[in-house]
């Protein structure tokens, strides 16, 4: 069921070198003062994976998802999908949008160090808080190392949705669900996925960590970090 079918809250916006395609969801609102919601996706997956969460969002305010370069909708980028590369781009569909907005960046997984390479490029003027989900931290691969040779046996043939529960309970709705699985058999997600994935997820950590932000803290002041864990 993988579509490339813009669904009617979503467009396709040329950022200058290719094009993006964002999502509005929620009311418009009722000023540039009012925070917006901008979720970014961990690796290899597109805003899909949102649709639940922004169900509870309901009408209380409006939010924002996309599908990074070579995902879903949007067009493949000439630039290696290095993390600070993901941050430029962001930052052109922000302003190309435009979303003048405060910013209120809800980021899951490797979407941690992404939101971290935008703060880097971009400081945190247009930022009005962070939720960071099962985010990644730019020490994370000094605790674990994704690529040991022992995880990648333990997990051969493996099932990750299955393994980890998310098969029996997503909570989004089964044509949903089957769109998201669907995407990922496509070869415009495999190529996407192998360059995001297992070329630069894991140099991208010490490239933020280079820009020593951890020594900038309170990285954004006093505004709002929220950091959720799943078990």
């Amino acid at each position: 069921m993988a579509t490339s079918t813009l669904p009617s809250n979503g467009r396709l916006l040329n950022i200058g070198t290719h094009s993006l395609a964002p999502y509005t969801h929620g009311p418009e609102p009722s000023s540039s003062q009012d925070p917006v919601v901008l979720f970014i996706s961990g690796v290899a997956s597109d805003a899909l994976i949102w649709q639940a969460v922004l169900r509870l969002l309901g009408l209380s305010l409006q939010s924002y998802t996309y599908d990074r370069s070579g995902y879903h909708n949007s067009e493949p980028s000439p630039l290696a999908p290095s993390a600070e590369n993901v941050a430029l781009e962001l930052s052109l569909l922000i302003e190309k949008a435009p979303i003048p907005n405060p910013l209120i960046l809800v980021g899951h997984s490797w979407a941690g160090v992404l939101t971290h390479e935008y703060i880097a490029l971009k400081g945190t003027d247009q930022i009005a808080g962070l939720v960071l989900v099962d985010a990644n931290h730019e020490t994370s691969p000094l605790v674990m190392d994704v690529n040991d040779p022992i995880l990648w046996t333990v997990a051969a043939g493996v099932d990750p949705y299955s393994a980890c529960g998310l098969e029996a309970e997503h909570k989004l709705t089964q044509e949903e669900w089957d769109t998201f699985r669907a995407a990922e058999t496509t070869e415009k997600f495999k190529l996407i996925e192998r360059k995001e994935d297992f070329e630069n997820y894991r140099p991208s950590f010490e490239t933020l960590r280079k820009k020593e932000l951890s020594k900038k803290q309170p990285l954004i002041g006093d505004k709002p970090v929220y950091v959720i864990g799943g078990t």
